[in-house]
């Protein structure tokens, strides 16, 4: 599979025979990614290989902890690493083709923020709202 990044700087081709996939939702991740939620691939006999930009690829590592994340430095886009140990970690949201494998579980709901319950109530839009509610419909 061809993978590219947002700006298509990056280019990647993963192979993953065996992988895990975890949505995860954590105050760590909203604070990590400005997101509520993080969608990753893991695999431990998975490989990488980079087509194109791969010297426009950062790593970040926190210090003391397993957090790892790698993305575009032109464009910010989320990108794979080959975390300690080997193991492939790719965001679901870096692929471009269809990911027609469901994630295999939710974790660290408990740790989830209190803006993040509940969510299935919300209104839903298929794209952008022309304008935002004042107050919701019940």
């Amino acid at each position: 599979m061809t993978v590219p990044a947002f700006a298509r700087v990056c280019v990647f081709r993963s192979t993953v025979p065996s992988t895990v996939f975890f949505s995860a939702t954590v105050v760590v991740a909203a604070s990590r990614t400005g997101s509520a939620h993080a969608a990753n691939l893991f695999s431990r006999n998975g490989q990488l290989h980079w087509l194109a930009g791969r010297e426009q690829v950062e790593t970040f590592q926190l210090a003391g902890t397993r957090f790892e994340k790698s993305f575009c430095s032109l464009c910010g886009s989320a990108l794979p690493t080959v975390q300690a140990g080997g193991r492939l970690l790719v965001p679901a949201g870096s692929l471009d083709s269809p990911l027609d494998q469901r994630a295999d579980a939710h974790i660290f709901v408990a740790s989830r923020a209190l803006w993040d319950r509940d969510l299935h109530g919300l209104p839903a839009f298929a794209e952008r709202p022309p304008v935002v509610p004042a107050t919701p419909k019940p």
